[in-house]
């Protein structure tokens, strides 16, 4: 705290619920004709949530339905994995011409580590 000029104020603070449910991160894979496209989500507790496009935390994700609610994510990886997705509105779109060339050994990969649900 020595660090931080001024007294920290009431206004800075902001309330928030830190979970002890661990999320599980997995993609929505849609087949849109002309391109695929990736989405990222996260379940817990058996419900599959939106990331919150408003969070700035690192180790940390939140639902868009309830961004006040903080999960830790269980592995460095997927920090670095949710923040190059929202780097793109956590969405991947990749043309199918290119798919095989650029795009299929990321995403098996990404198959490998993470669930898919096909829709």
């Amino acid at each position: 705290m020595r660090n931080i000029k001024g007294k920290p104020s009431k206004q800075d603070m902001k309330p928030c619920i830190i979970s002890n449910e661990v999320p599980e991160i997995c993609f929505l894979w849609k087949d849109k004709g002309d391109y695929f496209k990736l989405e990222l989500r996260f379940v817990v507790g058996g419900k599959m949530h939106e990331v919150s496009q408003f969070f700035d935390t690192a180790f940390f994700i939140t639902a868009s339905g309830d961004p006040k609610r903080y999960f830790l994510l269980s592995s460095v990886t997927e920090c670095e994995l949710i923040a190059f997705f929202s780097k793109s509105n956590f969405q991947l779109l990749m043309v199918k011409t290119h798919y095989e060339d650029y795009c299929r050994e990321f995403v098996g990969k990404l198959r490998d580590n993470y669930r898919f649900i096909n829709k």
